[in-house]
């Protein structure tokens, strides 16, 4: 084991306002960059970055280097978190202590002093620096006017690029990252020194971690902006996996940055070249080139191709000339888990348009490493000449997904726990939603996910069902849950509204509205009512209103049947428009028959301090008497809760109930989502297709719905691949097409992907859900049912899927005694028939 003085290979002479001076001369500032987020750029976008900074790059001068390091560290989710769900803390547990894939991506320019540069070009702090330098400051002042005023240029220039956040490393974010490089460690303090350096077995030792140094030594000659990435890595000392099966096109180096799941360092290297020095250099190099090839080197004639074909690129296209190192720098604590990662990163750059590579040995290592410091990445010297038109190609241009700070926490495609603003984002106008996805998609699964975290957070949640997906989410949370098939619990007194000081009935606009709406729908059903029909009908409610405060009696729709039929007179030009009769005889079911408690109550249903209220509404949603009106008075109730609730939030969720949005509901939909978005309220629309919207609502309708919601969760397709509708009614481009073909779905690891569009922003979201919430939210009916037995015998739905979810443990353990042959078919069914039925 062998010590190695840090001071006499360190390179820094200063860090001071913002910058770093190297032992060579250089003067470094650098950037931090966020990137556009990983799995959301289109090969367009990704040549757009590349040209924004190949443009921003070309005001540069002879001798500057420009270095890109991207750091890739392995982090562990340790977020605490009081929740109250249920379902909430099994998935937060599932979480806790996940190994998370981290990535900073950092941005260094040196501008050289050219009498120094001219004589270090080849110079390494690591081989002596000291012998090539005497005075390395002589005319400095003048070099750093130099360098602060293209500082400020290429700052301006790289402010500008479309997609990216950039900011100005501090001199305190300088200290660092240097810190960081030189001993691995985070968050230097004043006072800490470097960690020893030692050659240890044969590796360069950097404290107490090997290094391991993997460089490219020849770039591939397929010049690409971004490509396909096949298959996965995964190693034996981390939970951490990438996706296998990604088909879109991601950025050329992806595999050797987010494609190596433990800690690393990519750094990416260019040097502008003097064009007349290298026209030189490569004249002496095709004539060594054609030598061999009449000594019968076969491989000659295609190298003297390839300097030709360079030569002519630089000369006639105006390629710019550059020195460029690839390098990927990995710690490790133990010897065999660096040859377990040298060797992973090795293959993986040779993956990369068949590029060469090589592990380097210590003695190269060393050097090299050093050669990566920040402010002075000119001392790698395992370079290979190129133009910085393809030396861009291999940069980064996808950073991991940024979440908010506040709203709801899924997981990115690494299994990143995020957070996304689903009410305030800045990329929506407004906070209503379309969720599309058919049967066995997930649809439900996610609404109800949704609503949980709604509530934890302090909403209040409307549901409008046409099925029971709700029914154990509303139990968990002490809803209020109305199920139509019991019309007594729909029992709702219309005609009750304020009064004023005098103790008489005082409708207000929005209630006349809302009770001629409902006569409107007893009378007409499906039928669309003319001018002069909304007229009468509105004459008759005033009239009634009138009768009501003279006589003192109460406002039922029976003494609203009594008042028509004997009390008010129809005009006799009026006569030939509304027949009187047949309105009556509409209204009788209603009064007398089957559904005659339905809008006859005494009292009216109070909802506003229910945080959770669910409506399912299947039993009556093909009767076409009560459907119409039960829609309408469902409608008002949430009216009026959101009046009386002003600056609290509030989500209302129509899942498949269209027939609410239909004949003479349709006319309210506009004020619902008028008055939704005055009042902190957000309409989320649920369906198994976009088309069953249109269908059923009509195409008007439907268009005007789709504009009114910025928000778009589509799930993964399932056998119904409705890409050309969806591309139709939701304007999605081609490549939100091929994203939403790129979703996975796992249910082994217990999640699911879909596309959320949220105004121009466009991704792939991760459900990842603990298996005792997968219970909760399920749909299926053999999975209800085992549960809905417990919970019929305890009476506690907590204890019916604890119970439910260690029966699902036995029958997996059963099933693989099966597979191994240890027991047969008949005893398995045996046994399982026992669990079940327990």
């Amino acid at each position: 084991m062998n010590n190695i003085d840090v001071q006499h290979i360190f390179p820094i002479t200063r860090i001071s306002a913002s910058k770093i001076l190297s032992g060579i001369g250089d003067i470094t500032w650098g950037y931090k960059i966020h990137f556009p987020d990983v799995f959301t750029l289109s090969e367009t976008d990704y040549q757009s970055l590349y040209n924004q900074f190949l443009s921003a790059f070309s005001i540069l001068p002879e001798g500057t280097v420009v270095s890109q390091q991207d750091c890739y560290y392995v982090d562990e989710y340790k977020d605490p978190k009081a929740l109250q769900s249920f379902t909430l803390k099994e998935n937060h547990k599932n979480l806790l202590g996940r190994s998370l894939l981290r990535h900073t991506s950092y941005l260094y320019i040196s501008y050289p002093d050219k009498k120094i540069h001219a004589l270090t070009e080849n110079a390494n702090s690591a081989v002596k620096l000291s012998n090539y330098l005497r005075n390395p400051f002589k005319g400095f002042p003048k070099t750093y006017e130099k360098a602060e005023r293209l500082r400020k240029e290429l700052g301006s220039v790289l402010s500008s690029i479309d997609g990216i956040e950039i900011h100005h490393l501090s001199t305190e974010d300088l200290v660092n990252n240097i810190y960081r490089h030189w001993t691995f460690e985070n968050d230097y303090t004043k006072g800490k020194r470097l960690a020893p350096i030692l050659k240890d077995d044969g590796k360069l030792k950097v404290g107490d971690q090997y290094v391991g140094v993997i460089s490219m030594i020849n770039h591939g000659e397929v010049v690409q902006h971004c490509k396909s990435h096949k298959g996965s890595t995964e190693t034996e000392d981390s939970d951490l996996k990438v996706e296998k099966g990604i088909s879109l096109k991601l950025g050329n180096t992806y595999q050797a940055g987010f494609g190596l799941p433990f800690n690393h360092t990519l750094t990416r290297t260019f040097i502008i070249r003097n064009k007349e020095r290298t026209n030189l250099k490569l004249f002496f190099a095709s004539s060594k080139e054609s030598f061999m090839s009449v000594v019968g080197m076969t491989d000659a004639t295609k190298r003297i191709q390839d300097i030709s074909g360079f030569k002519d690129a630089i000369s006639n296209r105006g390629y710019t000339v550059v020195d460029m190192s690839l390098n990927v720098i990995i710690p490790c604590h133990t010897l065999s888990e660096l040859e377990e990662k040298t060797t992973i990163a090795n293959t993986t750059l040779r993956n990369i348009n068949d590029c060469q590579s090589y592990v380097e040995p210590f003695q190269e290592a060393l050097p090299i490493w050093v050669g990566t410091t920040p402010g002075y990445t000119r001392g790698n010297y395992r370079s290979f000449i190129t133009a910085m038109e393809h030396a861009l190609t291999y940069f980064t241009y996808e950073s991991t997904t940024r979440g908010s700070y506040e709203g709801h926490l899924f997981t990115d495609r690494f299994g990143n726990p995020i957070v996304i603003d689903l009410w305030n984002s800045p990329h929506i106008a407004n906070r209503n939603a379309i969720i599309e996805g058919g049967s066995g998609t997930g649809k439900s699964f996610t609404v109800n996910n949704i609503i949980d975290q709604d509530l934890e957070q302090g909403y209040h949640v409307i549901i409008l069902d046409v099925g029971h997906s709700y029914k154990d989410q509303c139990i968990f949370h002490n809803g209020r849950y109305f199920n139509s098939s019991d019309l007594s619990s729909l029992s709702f007194a219309i005609f009750i509204c304020s009064k004023d000081s005098e103790g008489m009935y005082c409708p207000d606009p929005d209630k006349l509205l809302f009770i001629q709406s409902i006569l409107l729908s007893v009378w007409k059903g499906g039928n669309s009512a003319n001018n002069e029909e909304y007229a009468i009908i509105m004459d008759i409610i005033d009239s009634f209103y009138k009768y009501i405060n003279q006589s003192s009696k109460f406002p039922d729709l029976t003494e609203f049947y009594a008042f028509v039929k004997e009390e008010y007179e129809i005009q006799e030009q009026r006569k030939s428009i509304f027949n009187k009769e047949a309105f009556i005889i509409t209204l009788e079911p209603f009064v007398f028959g089957k559904y005659k408690t339905l809008l006859n109550s005494r009292e009216t249903i109070e909802l506003t301090t229910e945080r959770f209220i669910v409506f399912d509404i299947e039993a009556v949603a093909e009767d076409i008497y009560a459907f119409p009106v039960v829609g309408l008075i469902i409608m008002e109730m949430v009216m009026e809760k959101v009046r009386k609730l002003r600056g609290q939030k509030k989500r209302f969720i129509i899942d498949e109930g269209w027939k609410v949005l239909k004949g003479q509901l349709s006319g309210f939909v506009e004020y619902l989502y008028r008055t939704f978005r005055k009042n902190e309220g957000s309409v989320c629309l649920a369906t198994q297709a976009i088309t069953d919207l249109y269908q059923n609502v009509g195409k008007e309708m439907a268009r005007s719905l789709i504009a009114n919601a910025d928000t778009m969760i589509l799930m993964r397709r399932g056998t119904v691949k409705n890409y050309d509708d969806l591309k139709a009614w939701l304007s999605l481009t081609d490549f939100e097409i091929t994203m939403m073909k790129d979703a996975k779905r796992r249910d082994e690891q217990g999640y699911r992907e879909f596309f959320l569009k949220q105004g121009d922003k466009s991704m792939l979201v991760r459900l990842e859900s603990a298996k005792k919430t997968i219970a909760t939210y399920s749909s299926k009916g053999e999975e209800k049912a085992r549960i809905s037995k417990h919970f019929q015998d305890t009476g506690n739905l907590e204890y019916a899927i604890n119970q439910y979810t260690e029966e699902n443990i036995k029958l997996h353990f059963l099933q693989q005694l099966h597979e191994e042959g240890l027991i047969s078919m008949d005893q398995l069914k045996n046994q399982q028939t026992k669990i079940t039925q327990l």
